[in-house]
């Protein structure tokens, strides 16, 4: 091959490419920085976001709170009104102290709204990183939520998206993760305890403690219950369609996965086929049938 011809390959492949230069949703950036509690005081968070996306981050070495958004406008907007959808979009944080318990019980609070009720040409997707995690309430929106090295209890209700936990401190208090469609992952390490119920309406279960501390356990491709160590705090993970996956590893932080969001259903829009009562509701189990454990438990 010549070198003219190497040339006039490489420019072409450049032409190629040029079309889609500029091609990316126009969006808008911002971080917003708190003053963070002391090291001896608790921190829970508590975030809802309007739709897209919520990463909560728990960094010891941090000595401050950072919120960081990037607000996205679809490309199907006009450009003379994108400035306006941008800017419809509000997010707001607040560190406040509970008034209920003693002195050093605080609470991180953010909102992302929209003035465009219903819209679905505009998302958040939010950053919060905190020195610690000690809880956390996350409700979402059409997108991935992700916690990391957070503690204590856990609600997340992510609707259409999904859920992935791991963290290094043993989860031994009430957990819920619920989404209407997507994949749910959870790693943690041991000590994690509690009375565990996974399920999945159009998807697979998959539960491993390495350690060995599981007992009582029934299961089903799509429903498992076991008892995890001496605990009494539920652990419940809910999914319409998508995997289930529950592991209890040594170094959950390290250990990562390509997460595979689960393509939109109709049905789930419409709520049918027993949605609401798996997804908005805490289930009473009544119509589940479980045996014992069999072939594809394992979390591969």
């Amino acid at each position: 091959m010549t070198r003219r011809h190497t040339l006039n390959c490489l420019l072409l492949a450049l032409g190629a490419l040029l079309p889609l230069v500029g091609c990316s949703a126009p969006s808008r950036n911002s971080i917003m920085t708190l003053h963070a509690p002391g090291p001896a005081e608790h921190l829970a968070v508590d975030v809802e976001n309007f739709r897209g996306e919520v990463t909560v981050i728990a960094e010891p070495e941090r000595t401050d709170i950072a919120i960081e958004s990037r607000v996205v406008a679809s490309k199907e907007i006009p450009k003379p009104d994108v400035a306006a959808a941008l800017d419809s979009v509000a997010i707001d944080g607040a560190v406040e102290t509970d008034p209920i318990q003693q002195a050093g019980f605080n609470t991180l609070r953010v909102r992302s709204t929209s003035l465009r009720a219903g819209a679905t040409d505009v998302h958040a997707e939010l950053t919060v990183r905190v020195p610690r995690c000690d809880g956390a309430r996350i409700v979402n929106y059409g997108g991935f939520v992700e916690l990391v090295d957070v503690g204590g209890a856990l609600h997340v209700d992510n609707a259409d998206g999904t859920i992935l936990v791991r963290t290094s401190r043993p989860l031994v208090e009430p957990i819920t993760l619920l989404t209407s469609n997507g994949n749910i992952y959870c790693q943690a390490p041991e000590g994690t305890a509690g009375a565990v119920d996974l399920h999945s309406l159009d998807g697979r279960i998959a539960f491993k403690d390495g350690f060995g501390n599981a007992s009582e356990t029934e299961y089903t491709p799509q429903h498992l219950r076991t008892q995890l160590g001496a605990g009494a705090n539920p652990i419940v993970m809910r999914t319409n369609v998508g995997q289930v996956r529950f592991i209890i590893m040594e170094d959950p932080l390290t250990s990562t996965r390509v997460v595979k969001s689960a393509a939109p259903s109709i049905w789930n829009s419409l709520y049918l086929k027993g949605s609401r009562r798996y997804t908005l509701n805490l289930p009473d189990g009544s119509n589940a049938s479980v045996s014992e454990p069999g072939e594809g438990m394992g979390p591969e």
